[in-house]
């Protein structure tokens, strides 16, 4: 008989809670760690955008009442559209801190699923961000290079290329640690 092993790999959670809420405290109906929550069962549906995340809370409402998501005051209310576009704003004020705690975050579990002295290969990408060629200024697109783990789904973090994809994947990788 086969006996098989999982791993407990480390929520995301914790990491993402150690983002400020820069919201007003007493004009909130929802916590900030109900929010996250909320959103990261949603990005499991794959919504196209925070129109299709809310539907899907909508959606799924009874379930969600059923697992105890409720507002501060206690009541049976789910975030609307425009509550999870004040949450994803709030992340994107925040966006350094952001991906500091997230890559700490793969890196916890890297180090969770992998056996010493076994080597991790992360794959390089650059992509030129679309609309941000500017003719008349003079201004050619921007590229990023990202730094992906394929066989866990993790990006480990993104740099500009401001001179070549080598020195940038250099840096990049030196920015991971």
């Amino acid at each position: 008989m086969e006996t098989t092993h999982q791993e407990m790999i480390a929520s995301p959670l914790p990491y993402i809670m150690k983002v400020t809420d820069q919201r007003v405290r007493g004009r909130c109906e929802y916590s900030f760690e109900t929010l996250t929550k909320l959103a990261l069962l949603a990005m499991l549906a794959k919504p196209e955008n925070i129109l299709a995340l809310s539907q899907w809370l909508q959606d799924q409402a009874q379930s969600l009442y059923d697992l105890g998501f409720r507002t501060i005051r206690g009541a049976k209310r789910l975030p609307s559209q425009a509550t999870m576009y004040r949450y994803f704003w709030c992340l994107e004020e925040n966006i350094t801190a952001l991906e500091h705690h997230l890559k700490r975050w793969a890196q916890t579990v890297i180090r969770q699923t992998r056996q010493a002295g076994q080597p991790l290969a992360i794959a390089f990408d650059g992509k030129h961000i679309k609309g941000s060629k500017r003719v008349r200024q003079g201004e050619k697109a921007k590229q990023l290079m990202s730094a992906y783990v394929q066989e866990l789904g993790l990006s480990l973090g993104h740099i500009e290329v401001t001179k070549s994809e080598p020195a940038a994947a250099k840096t990049l990788l030196a920015s991971i640690g």
